[in-house]
């Protein structure tokens, strides 16, 4: 069973793969492996993703679904399939700075109470050039998280496998944010916490789910934070 699963749904992501994959590859941390979810992409986003594994060598799983189900159901099926202690979130379009995994596998064997481990962020152009930092304040995640702000950037979270079972993990009425409703329901458990290194890397780009969806994800994330306050809220 390898330490660190790195989990990657992917959808039409062909332009943006080789670089996020070989962030992956060019990362120092011992025992990891690679779950790729390809969610019925239609640009050749399946031999990308074959290719650059096998240049990289980079360990890893490879699956298929057969028709477009969306990234609730690529995430659950991705995570039903890794067998690890901690599950890395990676985005296709985005990478993971040097040191990410290490530095986050590190925090969390000497930190048993946090459950969920993010970054800070560089902010990318759509050429994967930096243009700022991220600006979410990084204290006090679930009370931010709670008034309607969310300073977890999903990609770059790293989180604990069985906490993640033991509350439900993915949920597929969440078609948006359901990285959301999973760091609520988690923070039940144990702590969620942000990273003041920035180790990832976010790339903007026209064809976004964040920017395309933006209005369907605040009304999913809404309907998170209602489902956490209604089931106890810090309970």
């Amino acid at each position: 069973m390898p330490k660190i699963s790195i989990l990657l749904p992917v959808h039409n992501a062909a332009r943006f793969l080789p670089a996020a994959l070989e962030s992956l590859a060019t990362q120092d941390a011992q025992d990891a492996e690679l779950v790729v979810v390809d969610d019925g992409s239609t640009d050749g986003s399946f031999d990308a993703v074959q290719q650059a594994v096998d240049r990289w060598d980079i360990p890893s799983r490879l699956y298929r679904l057969p028709y477009n189900m969306g990234a609730t159901e690529a995430l659950r099926f991705g995570l039903d399939r890794c067998d690890c202690q901690y599950v890395a979130r990676q985005d296709a379009d985005d990478v993971s700075l040097p040191g990410r995994l290490r530095f986050q596998a590190e925090f969390l064997d000497n930190s048993p109470h946090v459950v969920a481990l993010g970054t800070r962020v560089w902010i990318l152009d759509e050429a994967g050039m930096p243009i700022r930092r991220g600006v979410r304040a990084r204290w006090f995640p679930k009370a931010q998280i709670a008034v309607g702000r969310n300073p977890m950037y999903h990609g770059s979270v790293t989180f604990r496998r069985d906490v993640a079972d033991q509350v439900g993990g993915y949920l597929s009425c969440f078609e948006a944010a359901q990285d959301l409703s999973l760091w609520l329901r988690m923070a039940r458990v144990g702590r969620l916490k942000v990273l003041p290194y920035v180790l990832y890397g976010l790339r903007l780009h026209p064809g976004r789910v964040s920017v395309i969806h933006q209005g369907r994800q605040a009304a999913y994330a809404g309907l998170a934070r209602w489902a956490w306050v209604a089931g106890g809220g810090t309970a």
